[in-house]
């Protein structure tokens, strides 16, 4: 006999329906009238996430909708790692380091929430670097701040991606984490042998796959 939970499975399969029309308006309205009647839900309310940010929402609509959805599933670890991915989006990378880190914490084998943590430092490495090439040539002084700034936030990327590496059962995300380690103690070899030595040891996993 299905329960009320699967029977709320409904909206999910009428928001599908109304998607493959085109129709992006009816299909929210579908998933949030089964969110109204169905809070524990999991499929209605990832599926309203999903849509939401596939969409291009207010970031502010998304995270509501993610402290909607932690109230019913507050051991969801993959909720949080929503939540940083639209922090690091909007460039906020404090709150988005929180949210990673609350994922890690639910599951410390969630492999995600560290990929996600190492992706954000990119980002924000991504921020500097922008910076770095909007200063004038005569700004080497802040030139040379922000090189540094690149260099921590660089090296702050390697824990959280060494540990993807260990704890993912997924291939493609192992081989994804070594190619990102690969190119970042490349970007660092210089400051200290040991990221020449990690560099080469990652190279060695890449070239090997």
């Amino acid at each position: 006999m299905p329960t009320a939970t699967s029977d709320g499975n409904i909206y999910a399969n009428l928001a599908e329906c109304a998607q493959a029309a085109g129709d992006t308006l009816a299909a929210k309205n579908f998933l949030a009238d089964g969110m109204r009647n169905y809070p524990d839900n999991n499929i209605v309310l990832t599926n309203l996430i999903n849509l939401y940010i596939s969409t291009n929402e207010d970031p502010a609509k998304i995270v509501e909708l993610l402290d909607e959805a932690k109230l019913q599933m507050p051991d969801n670890a993959s909720l949080y790692y929503v939540e940083g991915n639209i922090y690091t989006g909007i460039k906020n990378f404090e709150a988005a380091k929180a949210a990673y880190d609350k994922a890690a914490e639910i599951d410390p084998n969630y492999d995600m929430a560290y990929y996600g943590l190492g992706m954000m430092y990119l980002k924000k490495g991504e921020a500097i670097v922008d910076e770095m090439n909007a200063l004038d040539v005569r700004e080497w002084r802040r030139y040379d701040e922000l090189q540094a700034q690149l260099n921590e936030t660089y090296i702050l990327a390697l824990e959280p991606l060494e540990k993807c590496y260990e704890v993912t059962q997924n291939p493609d995300a192992k081989i994804a984490a070594a190619d990102f380690l690969k190119r970042l103690n490349f970007q660092l070899r210089n400051i200290d042998p040991k990221y020449q030595e990690a560099y080469d040891h990652w190279a060695a996993i890449v070239n090997a796959n």
